[in-house]
């Protein structure tokens, strides 16, 4: 399963660089605050990776609401815990 991994992993990486060859052209790139001449493909990889990072942080905002509640409903199952074992204490012998 490792070796798999590695060769998926190599086989991402040629692609890539193949990519990258083969689209090594300059391309003049106009900006907010100025404009500069870079290639294609780091146009390409630069989005991307702004575009991953803008993806994580708006995700962030639902990732810590779904923690925040996962921790209350955390407590309230303790505190139910507690109370059933009080319950069970109180009234050995019975099922409850």
């Amino acid at each position: 399963m490792r070796y798999l991994y590695y060769l998926i992993l190599l086989l991402i990486f040629i692609l890539g660089l193949s990519f990258a060859v083969e689209n090594a052209h300059p391309v003049h790139f106009r900006y907010y605050l100025g404009s500069a001449e870079i290639a294609l493909s780091l146009l390409l990889v630069l989005s991307t990776f702004l575009g991953v990072c803008l993806g994580l942080l708006v995700s962030l905002a639902s990732f810590w609401r779904i923690k925040v509640k996962l921790r209350g409903l955390k407590r309230q199952l303790a505190s139910t815990e507690r109370e059933l074992e009080s319950i069970r204490l109180a009234h050995p012998g019975e099922s409850v």
